[in-house]
């Protein structure tokens, strides 16, 4: 149903000029296998409809033109795909009749203006149904986006613009305008209700993480974000201060794995420990032995595999070479891992033990 009006269409522009393009997409279309694929030759095409080999030349040139079919490898012959029919272009029309010398004519016909006018395919009819654009105002956080919706909803795009477009008293656009307006009213009714729900804390760390993203222009788009992550707020300030959780979000922004993770709040359940143990590190005395944070060691295995840096000892010899100027590309690699992994500071110092 969703490709009738094209189809239509398609069907008066081949009908009036390359009558012979039209017997042979209606032959393709009749033939073409699971995956709308044929292959006939020039003899076959021939012998069955009486054409020419020019006339089956330039009617498959006219196929192409209109976007009908597409030729695709074969083994012999000429072999095509059928393609999906979309929206005849005005420009693409005036091509092909000036090519088969045809008459310009009316875009309107009585048939297609009483499909337009008199039927809406079922897909179409969930459009006017009120609990299936709440849902999706849910899942979208807006009715505005009409691709999107159509996309959600699984329908055909151009097909729903000339629906939409259609004429008369009680239309589709009027009825479908009223929908979309009452919804938005609904949730702009309900929307301020989950700050009344959250305390001015849980408030707080979900409006600071919000405030990060927009600084790295990653501002969360769904309008079901502030509710969320004020839900997980209360759960996460139950356990740990507002503090330490603001301080977990910045540490998370700078650490090089982390940072592309902070895009809602539950990241800081797993963050959390981690920050707390790289600040305890920072407050404890270093040995020699003292193993290196087995993500970094991960990291570097998977970028250099010829090193192994087990121990801070280790990372400091790296550290050394590079001073010295003795090191080369694999080293300069783990020692950039490490410094990002403030396992060694950077610049021109190095590791003090003891």
């Amino acid at each position: 149903m969703a490709d009738l009006l094209f189809i239509l269409d398609h069907m008066r522009l081949l009908a009036r000029g390359p009558k012979s393009a039209g017997m042979l997409y209606f032959l393709y279309d009749k033939l073409k296998n699971d995956e709308n694929i044929v292959q006939l030759t020039y003899q076959e095409i021939g012998e069955h409809l009486g054409y020419a080999t020019s006339t089956i030349q330039r009617s498959i040139s006219i196929l192409q033109k209109m976007k009908l079919i597409e030729e695709v490898q074969g083994s012999f012959g000429k072999k095509f795909k059928v393609l999906s029919v979309e929206k005849l272009n005005t420009e693409l029309k005036k091509e092909i009749l000036e090519i088969t010398k045809t008459e310009d004519y009316s875009d309107e016909s009585i048939l297609k203006r009483r499909y337009l006018e008199e039927n809406i395919p079922a897909e179409y009819q969930q459009l006017l149904n009120k609990k299936v654009l709440r849902s999706a105002y849910k899942e979208l956080g807006s009715l505005r986006g009409i691709k999107s919706l159509c996309k959600h909803l699984k329908i055909d795009y151009n097909t729903f613009q000339l629906i939409y477009e259609r004429k008369g008293k009680d239309n589709f656009k009027s009825k479908f305008k009223e929908l979309c307006l009452e919804i938005e009213a609904e949730f702009n009714k309900t929307q301020t209700v989950p700050e009344k729900k959250f305390g001015e804390n849980e408030r707080e760390l979900t409006k600071y993480l919000y405030d990060k993203l927009g600084e790295r222009d990653a501002k969360p788009i769904s309008k079901n974000w502030y509710a969320k992550n004020c839900t997980i707020a209360k759960d996460i300030l139950a356990k740990i201060s507002l503090d330490d959780a603001k301080k977990t979000i910045d540490w998370g922004f700078c650490d090089s794995w982390w940072k592309d993770k902070m895009t809602n709040l539950s990241s800081i359940g797993e963050a959390y420990p981690k920050y707390m143990l790289s600040q305890n590190s920072k407050n404890s005395t270093i040995l020699r032995s003292t193993p290196i944070p087995e993500l970094l060691r991960r990291r570097i295995m998977q970028e250099v595999r010829d090193l192994q840096v087990q121990t801070y000892e280790d990372a400091a010899l790296l550290k050394q070479l590079m001073l010295s100027g003795q090191y080369n590309d694999d080293i300069k690699k783990a020692v950039e891992i490490l410094e990002k992994g403030k396992i060694i500071p950077e610049g021109n110092n190095n590791i003090k033990f003891g």
